[in-house]
């Protein structure tokens, strides 16, 4: 607690004061003195009688009271500055004149100058613009400026990605928190720090949520086969707005082409060719995590027409051809007819044809009185053909 003196001064009590003070001085000067004498007259005493008790208790409390009475005003100088009360005593035992002066408490000097100006506006732990930033990622930018500055600093974003990222000041607003929020696609935004007509930036690259794992979650089993001409297509569990580099590999390439995808994250393909090591191979990558897949491929052997016609067929008769192709072939199959004598209607899968009869058959233009007339089925390198007899 601060005790201020300045009424101290009013109706001369500061005279009061110092008179006393005064008082003071010359007391403790005369009255060791005093006490000296007689201490020095009970000394004498003692060594005439050495067995006067009393008189060797009187020198010790006579060269007590002298020391007490001659720090005195030291006591009192001490007491005050404890307290906090400015006493300028200018007395010799103060290392002054002999008066004594009672001072108010000085206002303290401000800590903070309010004309500071920046010399420099400097922004850290800024990561470099190559790294990308990823949701629910923490910065903490820091500036320099200093603790004494005491004006406006305004931290703003801007740029595309601006409403992803939110700011918490601090350090009075010399420091930001940076948060990043959900990316629907990777962009960028920009840290702005302004303060007394100075600015610095902070460059993001803000990118979509890194992938935890990679998978294609529908590779074919081990015993599943799949016959040349077939299609298939490979699905992973990235998602379809991933929109980073998705990396497709493989092995044995050359017994397959590519005629998809649909999407990046998907591949479709179809089987061109039986490998020697009688499968291929896919590898698909992104953001660091792979997963692979093969699939068993063999040509399909023995096309046939399973039904062909083996009695003689006229004009008007109308008939199926069926081929014995399975279901998992996904090529495509061919139908072909040695001239103009039928009509074909191939099925919706190609693997049967409606046949009509529609003329007699004729060769270098001459009608024969009967003859055979072939229709011919393809898949891959695959052919058979059919001879109807025609009359």
């Amino acid at each position: 607690m601060i005790i201020d003196f300045d009424w101290l001064a009013q109706d001369g009590i500061q005279d009061i004061i110092n008179s006393v003070y005064k008082a003071l001085d010359i007391i403790r000067i005369v009255v060791p003195i005093g006490l000296i004498v007689m201490t020095t007259l009970d000394v004498s005493k003692k060594v005439i009688n050495p067995d006067d008790k009393d008189g060797q208790k009187k020198i010790m409390i006579r060269a007590i009271a002298a020391l007490i009475v001659f720090l005195l005003p030291t006591i009192i100088t001490l007491v005050k500055d404890v307290m906090n009360l400015n006493v300028d005593s200018t007395d010799p035992g103060n290392g002054g004149s002999g008066s004594t002066h009672i001072k108010t408490t000085p206002t303290p000097t401000p800590t903070v100058d309010p004309n500071t100006r920046l010399e420099s506006l400097s922004l850290f732990n800024c990561p470099n613009e190559a790294k990308k930033i990823y949701k629910n990622d923490t910065i903490n930018l820091t500036t320099d400026i200093p603790t004494s500055y005491i004006g406006d600093i305004k931290w703003s974003v801007v740029g595309d990605g601006k409403n992803s990222v939110s700011l918490r000041e601090t350090s009075g607003g010399k420091s930001v928190q940076v948060s990043i929020s959900s990316i629907k696609k990777d962009t960028t935004a920009k840290i702005v720090v302004e303060a007394d007509g100075r600015q610095n930036v902070c460059n993001l690259n803000l990118a979509m949520d890194r992938l935890t794992s990679v998978d294609i979650t529908n590779c074919p089993k081990d015993q599943d086969e799949y016959l040349v001409g077939s299609r298939y297509t490979l699905k992973t569990t990235i998602p379809n707005d991933f929109n980073r580099e998705i990396r497709w590999s493989f092995i044995n390439d050359e017994h397959f082409k590519i005629i998809g995808p649909n999407y990046k994250n998907e591949l479709t393909i179809e089987f061109i060719s039986e490998p020697v090591a009688s499968a291929v191979y896919f590898v698909v990558s992104a953001d660091g995590h792979s997963a692979s897949c093969h699939i068993n491929v063999k040509s399909f052997n023995n096309l046939q027409i399973t039904n062909c016609p083996t009695n003689t067929m006229h004009i008007g008769d109308k008939f199926t051809l069926n081929t014995n192709i399975p279901d998992s072939y996904k090529g495509t199959i061919s139908w072909t007819k040695s001239n103009e004598t039928f009509k074909i209607t191939e099925s919706a899968d190609q693997r049967s044809v409606d046949v009509e009869v529609i003329g007699y058959p004729y060769v270098n233009g001459i009608k024969l009185d009967n003859g055979v007339i072939s229709i011919a089925a393809r898949s891959a390198k695959e052919s058979t053909t059919c001879k109807i007899p025609i009359e």
